[in-house]
């Protein structure tokens, strides 16, 4: 990968270069599954099938049209070699020049270079702890100007400290690479500058569009005669370019894995150690396999043509199997399913940059060589003192980010965009297969000598893939992956951003050592049952916040199943087309349906998860005997039963490939008997039975119907409640434990309702109605669908919802089906009657907790009380420093040190006024209250040792409080008398 940086030298690293003082980049990681060695592979690995299997069924093999309709490359090389003007060779030239500016002065510094740019952090870190010990800022440059011409070029003394999430987790500490402030910058440009260049060509030719000034600077929109290459010779070689990327990357990946150590031991059981350890031992064995399956991939499958003998082997098997009555080769071949497939190439491309395990830094480590060389970084010298450096990570992020991603992109907007017209095709009304339009007479089979036998058979017979008449909804579920693997990079992208620890770890003199060794002597002196209840909660605290955050992973995969149940529904009541018996999977919602499994699964697993830690949490909270904790099917029944009922909540769905009617009859009224002079006749929509002699109401579902039984997994919305107490009561540095020694009920659900209402009423009731009122509006607009009224769209469902719960009922609109009236009873009548009784209950303030609950809300406000005179107290002190500093200073004027003392007084009084006011402000109860709730609970755990530090330690605040407000007296004294003086 090129990117400009000062010359580098060619001198290796040795580890007894570095100084005695390091900078650590310090990353985080809070998912460490995704990282194992072994995941990676099998992602590569379906990678590369999927793009095997996209390529070969793409219904483009049966178009003969020009690519000029290719997503942002086609635009890109149709405006790059047709219809030259002078105009759009200034306009094209202009805009490309600002655009790559931009991209790389403005775009790229905000998005990525404050995880990369590690060398202005070395310098800002130096001169930072430089101005902490007393020494002088040029003294600390000289230091980094040494370092970085000592021979080891672009490293500066530099390491990688990475944790698996928790405190007590492994750490690997590795020396990386840092190439400086352009680290990235040409993979970005490259990588982004062909979509933005397609939006901005796209917003100017639909501002002058249709005027003369259109015709100047898109010359190529007239041109009508650039068929030289056809879609189908583009499509072979797109599909074979992609394979072979994949493949390099899988081969880059397995290089990877195998020459790491660190990580292996520290984190995944020092996974295949002889085979990595003969891989590093041995650079020979590395480059010859490095070397041979580089040349089994380009030559053996581009130059001799393997790939595509593969692909056109699998789809005349396909075809054959076809004609004799076997549809396995084609069970996802239409357009949702290709599309679905195509979003899960993006995803898997996202998730292996997730993958690093230096994300998001994409750092190279110190001893990791590049693939197939014995050198871990080389650069190139460039004209104007720049340079291109490539090293081991950038080669395969390039290969990702600048290459396999932006294309992978233009095919899924290719594919959701696809019609058969747009290509000159048309789908067989029998078969649905893909077929190239007007073939005998516009085109010559002849003519194209690279056609070989089976691209002919699927000219003649068809494609692969098959089109279907259905409606846009089902392909919603590829925008649904792209959505959810974009949403899972940025939120680790923002859990585990890499931050430098330089004042830690930099050299802090001999005050640094003695404080260390005086915490070594304090922590002898502690007594072993002290220890030993501190390490208790520390784990419990732990234990809440891993539980918290797998109640939040849970309620969002019931809120996403919930959402695709209404989607696939959306799909089906849209879709006329019929499908095979003998494809279950071309079947309009069929991709929701394989969603949902996948939702569920996971659910289950974190739902197992999740009970394995409530089993510890209960264990060190002595509510189950200690022998439970080992396996979770043998813990004791009020644990165990609560996991089998959610499980069966949880895991209930239709599952795949199954798919039928549901008719039903509800029988309404009793007809009277049939006389000459009447005949009883029933109302529209009702139908007569005549064996029973009654109007009955006739309808059918689709078997999806099942699937409403993913609202009950709405359940998991009432633990969001008790998470955020949680987490304001573990923030407060309160522990759990402690409030359980008060008999205080932590993990009720009541009792964290009461609570929260108590103290935030308006968000609880603002969730509340939000969540009944959208889940019973598409509750019965899904039931209310085999009926044309006016319930059967979204709209009037929500509005009849919305009348009925606030008890209005106007009468315009009512449900027919027994599913929509037990929906509107259920989630409109008896929730809205729940909503307005708590609306009710905040209006008249009858709803009060117990004592015990107020001792907890009023320690809970005390310590916020506390902790905003600390920052006041910080606050405060700081502002005084800076005044005395002024004051001792004799280089600045006279005229600007008044300004800046004047300036400096007033933020000193205003601070000192802001924290004597919030020390008026204390919370009217009693002082203790807090320190009793605190006390209490540890009296069922710990010895008297820790009820006297917990009294010392409450003496020593209010003594430190005391003399900040004397100092504050006598600081407020020495203003007014310096006032007097000044008058």
């Amino acid at each position: 990968m090129p990117v400009p940086s000062p010359p580098l030298c060619k001198a290796r690293f040795r580890s007894e270069d570095a100084p005695v003082n390091h900078v650590y980049l310090k990353s985080t990681w809070v998912v460490t599954s995704l990282r194992h060695p072994a995941l990676r592979l099998l992602c590569c690995l379906v990678h590369a099938l999927l793009c095997f299997y996209v390529g070969v069924a793409s219904p483009l093999l049966t178009s003969l049209k020009t690519p000029a309709s290719f997503p942002v490359y086609g635009d890109l090389v149709r405006a790059a070699i047709t219809g030259f003007t002078w105009q759009k060779l200034v306009f094209q030239t202009i805009s490309t020049l600002l655009l790559m500016l931009f991209l790389r002065l403005v775009a790229f510094p905000r998005l990525l270079q404050h995880h990369w740019n590690w060398e202005c952090s070395y310098r800002h870190a130096t001169q930072g702890f430089s101005r902490l010990l007393g020494g002088s800022a040029g003294d600390c440059n000289e230091d980094a100007s040494q370092t970085e011409t000592g021979g080891r070029g672009c490293v500066l003394a530099l390491h990688t400290f990475t944790a698996g999430g928790e405190s007590s987790a492994p750490a690997v500490r590795l020396q990386v690479w840092n190439i400086g402030t352009s680290h990235g910058s040409w993979t970005f440009m490259l990588a982004t500058f062909p979509i933005l260049w397609a939006i901005v060509m796209g917003v100017v030719r639909k501002l002058v569009q249709e005027s003369h000034v259109a015709v100047e600077l898109f010359p190529e929109i007239q041109n009508k005669t650039w068929n030289g290459v056809h879609q189908l010779e583009i499509q072979r070689a797109f599909s074979t370019v992609l394979v072979v990327l994949s493949c390099i990357r899988l081969l880059m990946t397995v290089d990877w894995a195998l020459q790491d150590r660190e990580y292996n031991r520290a984190f995944f059981g020092n996974w295949l150690s002889t085979l990595r350890r003969i891989y590093t031992k041995f650079p020979v064995v590395r480059i010859m396999w490095c070397w041979f399956s580089l040349a089994a991939v380009t030559i053996g499958g581009v130059y001799f043509g393997v790939i595509l003998k593969v692909q056109a082997q699998w789809a005349e098997w396909s075809l054959d199997g076809a004609s004799d009555g076997s549809y396995t080769g084609l069970w996802l071949s239409n357009m949702s399913w290709l599309a679905f497939l195509s979003a899960l190439l993006v995803a898997l491309d996202l998730l292996w940059i997730i993958q690093d395990f230096t994300f998001p830094s994409f750092a190279s480590t110190i001893g990791s060589r590049m693939f197939g060389l014995p050198v871990d970084c080389f650069t190139i010298p460039l004209p104007l003192k720049f340079c291109a450096c490539f090293c081991s990570k950038w080669l395969g992020g390039f290969l990702v980010m600048a290459l396999l991603l932006p294309l992978e992109i233009s095919q899924v907007l290719q594919i959701v965009q696809y019609s058969p017209d747009e290509y000159e095709q048309y789908a067989n009304s029998t078969t649905f297969q893909v077929l190239p339009l007007n073939l005998s007479s516009s085109y010559l089979l002849d003519d194209f000598n690279g056609i070989d036998v089976t691209n002919r058979l699927m000219l003649g017979v068809g494609s692969l893939s098959r089109y279907f008449p259905w409606s846009s909804w089902d392909l919603a579920p590829a925008y649904f992956t792209l959505w959810l693997s974009m949403a899972v990079l940025c939120w680790l992208w923002r859990k585990e951003g890499c931050k430098m620890c330089y004042a830690v770890f930099l050299g802090l003199s001999e005050a640094h050592d003695e404080r260390v060794k005086y915490l070594a002597k304090l922590n002898k002196k502690v007594p072993i049952v002290t220890k030993g209840v501190l390490s208790v909660q520390r784990r419990l605290s732990t234990l809440y916040k891993l539980r918290a955050r797998s109640d939040s992973f849970c309620i969002h995969l019931a809120a996403l199943s919930v959402l695709i149940v209404w989607l696939q529904f959306r799909a089906i009541w849209r879709s006329s087309a019929k499908f095979h018996r003998e494809l279950p999977l071309q079947s309009p919602g069929e991709t929701y349906s394989v969603l949902l499994c996948l939702i569920t699964v996971t659910l289950l697993q974190q739902l197992y998860y999740r009970y394995r830690m409530k089993m510890e949490i209960m264990v060190l909270s002595n509510q189950i005997p200690q022998k439970c904790r080992y396996s979770i099917w043998w813990a004791h029944r009020t644990l165990l039963l609560p996991l089998l009922a959610e499980m069966m909540l949880c895991g209930s769905f239709l599952p795949p490939l199954i798919h039928g009617r549901v008719y039903l009859d509800e029988e309404r009224f009793a007809l009277p008997r049939a006389t000459l002079e009447e005949v009883p006749a029933c109302p529209h929509s009702l139908s007569i039975k005549h064996s029973q002699q009654s109007c009955d109401l006739q309808y059918s579902y689709p078997l999806e119907i099942v699937n409403m039984i993913v609202l009950v997994r709405l359940y998991w919305f009432a633990r969001v409640i008790r998470n955020q107490l949680l987490k304001k009561v573990l923030k407060m540095t309160m522990s759990s434990r402690m409030l359980a020694g008060n008999y205080v009920p932590v993990d009720s659900l009541l009792w964290s309702f009461r609570v929260s209402f108590a103290s935030r009423p308006s968000k609880v009731l603002f969730t509340l109605f939000a969540v009944m009122w959208l889940s019973t509006a598409a509750t019965v607009s899904i039931f209310e669908r085999p009926f044309p009224s006016k319930l059967d769209g979204e709209d009037h469902a929500l509005w009849l919802t919305l009348v009925t719960m606030t008890g209005v009922g106007y009468g315009d609109a009512y449900p027919i089906t027994a599913g929509g009236r037990i929906a509107i009873v259920l989630g409109a009548v008896f929730g809205g009657l729940a909503f307005v009784s708590l609306m009710t209950s905040e209006f008249l303030g009858s709803l009060k907790g117990t004592k015990r609950e107020h001792a907890v809300l009023h320690a809970m406000d005390r310590m916020k009380w506390e902790r905003t005179i600390r920052a006041l107290a910080e606050r405060l002190i700081l502002a005084a420093w800076k005044r005395h500093r002024l004051n001792n200073c004799d280089q600045i004027g006279s005229s600007t040190k008044q300004r800046n003392k004047q300036a400096l007084e007033r933020r000193l009084i205003k601070a000192a006024h802001q924290f004597k006011t919030s020390r008026k402000q204390k919370p009217m109860y009693t002082p203790g209250a807090s320190y009793a709730v605190q006390n209490n609970g540890l009296s069922a755990y710990v010895s008297s040792q820790v009820d006297s530090w917990l009294i010392l330690s409450h003496v020593e605040n209010q003594t430190v409080l005391d003399s900040l407000d004397l100092q504050l007296n006598n600081m407020e004294r020495s203003l007014q008398t310096l006032t007097q003086d000044q008058v």
